[in-house]
């Protein structure tokens, strides 16, 4: 999938390198999954199939970017709870990790995943990731104009986009890349794509 010239603006703007070397068209989804898991995590061979399959919808020169940047995946076993796994996370959110697919951790730069299809994979690591990445150590969304701009018009796709800056970022990479609803969202959600993001918020 290829850049816009809004979204590689951004990787420009950030400093970062975007090159798409001969090798990294050469990656796949199983490259990708490796070299971005956490060296805490043992998701056991099935789930870290399941990322893989997942990372195949984001954009090569944004997993680069966040294999580059130092952003992680944590893919929980079966099981497992994110207090166990972060205990950054167990002070944040206590035991509501029952009720979450994933959940960013900006001080650990580390996306932890409890679901792993492409909803949330490419919500948490794509989106939330990306804007840390492309930030440094805060949030990208925090200082872009153009972010701040079109979450004051409400140019949000669902409700959940329209919550904060950092979550109008990440559902706009979830519409960047195409990444359908999963689940209940199907019912309770209008859908999130690339055209209807193009004609609601089309400087995103």
């Amino acid at each position: 999938m290829r850049c816009s010239n809004r979204w590689s603006g951004a990787l420009r703007r950030s400093g970062s390198a975007t090159r798409r070397s001969t090798v990294s068209e050469e990656r796949d989804g199983k490259w990708y999954a490796h070299a971005l898991l956490s060296s805490r995590s043992k998701p056991g061979e099935g789930r870290l199939s399941e990322l893989a399959t997942s990372l195949e919808r984001i954009p090569r020169p944004f997993l680069d970017l966040l294999v580059q940047e130092g952003v992680r995946a944590y893919p929980l076993a079966v099981g497992q709870r994110y207090g166990d796994a972060s205990p950054e996370m167990r002070g944040l959110i206590g035991d509501a990790h029952r009720d979450l697919a994933g959940a960013f951790v900006v001080v650990e730069r580390t996306a932890y995943l409890r679901e792993l299809g492409p909803m949330c994979v490419v919500h948490e690591l794509a989106g939330h990731g990306l804007d840390l990445a492309l930030g440094g150590d805060a949030y990208f969304s925090g200082r872009d104009r153009i972010v701040a701009e079109s979450y004051r018009r409400g140019e949000a796709l669902n409700a959940y986009m329209d919550s904060s800056r950092d979550e109008f970022w990440a559902e706009a990479v979830r519409a960047y890349t195409d990444t359908p609803n999963e689940g209940s969202l199907r019912v309770f959600w209008r859908e999130t794509s690339r055209e209807r993001l193009e004609s609601v918020s089309p400087q995103m």
